[in-house]
């Protein structure tokens, strides 16, 4: 060993990044002030410790004057605004999984989770994805698992059944995968991505992967655990998906609060995708219940089938508020959905009849008895009148017509008799532009 080997041992202990802004120690900063006196022992050894001596003083001098590490800081920089590219988030597949950012897949045990993960992965190696446009033509992807409960010939069935394109797809099984932590390795993971050159990386699930000195319920442990997988997938320019299970049920003031440890996981994700069974036995709803890059995409509808895979359905009116509000009344959210369709065509004819009845610029009285009698006396379906008139209303949102409950409207009575006194509302349209009385201007 000579001078230039050491040279070279010594420069293995930081790394910069390609474009050179970044600087990290190897392992940590004890670390490194230990390898380095390990290999001046052996400068010192050869007889050339003040040549080396030399060469470490003239690097750090330059690492410390372009990266700011004075007094043991750990190459954290400094930056203006003006310093960083402006640039628009870029989307594997749109809207649902970001580039180079993670995702978070969360369901509970048995829905499907997996054979999810493997009919996108069969997509996305032949090139395409499953329903919707790409943002550009990308061409077929390089997909890598690594997965804490499958073995590879399990997912090598599920991905077959899907069409995918094996050979752009690489498995590190429950075997194999014995020992990664995402928290302590890091940088193995970071090495296992650049080795099959993966466009998308599934972590299935996250939690067999996180560590076992890790406590996920706790936000100030687990935050920066969440902030090195997100700086892995933007140093390797690829998207993670995060396959979680549910631990708690479903909220029903916040559908994302199920996932398993701290909120940290869903509040650091830049995407949360949910699935749940819908009405028929084999098929499922994929539920974009977070997106900070776009407004959340259509629910997505699909079955799974163990010969064909993955089959895509199309999309469903369901959204996370539906799924929300099913879980506050006890339904599935399809079964509300229905529900809810069903009010709509029964309500459209009062809807109609408001529009008729509404003359702009003017109020006018209408009692429910009124309203009885033309449409009938199931008109109100089993609802108080000024409910179903409401939701009656938002069926015609545009129609600037408002409504205001009146508890005595007196009704002309036929034959001379005295006028009766019958329960109603004031209906009200506001004029339209343009319609309004002119008024004529006097120049002085």
């Amino acid at each position: 060993m000579d001078l230039e080997e050491l040279k070279v041992c010594y420069e293995r202990l930081f790394e910069l990044t390609e474009d050179g802004t970044e600087f990290r120690y190897f392992k940590s900063k004890k670390e490194y002030r230990h390898q380095k006196e390990m290999i001046r022992s052996a400068a010192e050894r050869l007889g050339c410790l003040k040549e080396f001596d030399n060469y470490v003083r003239y690097r750090e001098f330059d690492l410390y004057m372009r990266y700011d590490l004075r007094k043991g800081l750990s190459g954290h920089r400094v930056r203006s605004a003006d310093d960083y590219d402006a640039s628009a988030a870029s989307f594997l597949w749109y809207p649902y999984i970001p580039s180079e950012e993670y995702t978070v897949l969360m369901a509970a045990g048995g829905t499907g989770k997996t054979y999810l993960t493997c009919g996108i992965a069969a997509f996305l190696s032949r090139g395409t994805v499953p329903l919707g446009n790409p943002e550009e033509e990308q061409g077929p992807q390089n997909v890598l698992f690594i997965s804490g409960e499958d073995k590879g010939g399990e997912l090598r069935v599920r991905l077959e059944a899907s069409g995918a394109d094996l050979e752009k797809i690489f498995v590190i099984d429950c075997v194999e995968s014995e020992g990664l932590s995402l928290s302590e390795g890091i940088d193995e993971f970071g090495y296992l991505i650049a080795r099959a050159q993966a466009k998308l990386v599934v972590i299935d699930p996250w939690q067999a992967f996180i560590g076992r000195d890790v406590d996920v319920n706790r936000v100030n442990i687990l935050r920066p655990v969440l902030q090195s997988i997100s700086n892995l997938a933007k140093r390797k320019k690829c998207a993670i998906i995060l396959v979680s299970h549910v631990g708690k049920k479903i909220q029903p003031e916040n559908i994302n609060n199920a996932a398993i440890g701290s909120t940290d996981l869903i509040n650091a994700s830049r995407s949360v995708l949910a699935v749940a069974f819908a009405d028929e036995k084999n098929e499922r709803l994929m539920i974009h219940t977070k997106s900070n890059y776009s407004e959340p995409g259509q629910t997505i509808l699909f079955a799974i089938s163990q010969t064909k895979g993955i089959e895509w359905k199309g999309y469903s009116d369901v959204d996370r508020r539906a799924m929300e509000a099913a879980v506050r009344m006890g339904k599935s959210a399809p079964e509300l959905m229905r529900e809810r369709r069903e009010e709509r065509e029964a309500l459209e004819p009062l809807a109609n009849e408001l529009r008729l009845l509404a003359v702009p610029g003017k109020k006018i009285n209408v009692t429910y008895d009124q309203l009885r009698e033309t449409l009938g006396e199931d008109v109100f379906l089993d609802m108080q009148p000024m409910t179903a008139l409401g939701k009656a209303l938002a069926l015609i949102p545009t129609s600037g017509i408002s409504i205001r409950a009146k508890q005595s409207i007196r009704v002309p009575a036929a034959d001379g008799q005295k006028s009766r006194v019958r329960r109603g509302f004031e209906l009200y349209r506001r004029a339209r532009p343009g319609t309004e009385k002119n008024v004529d201007v006097v120049d002085v």
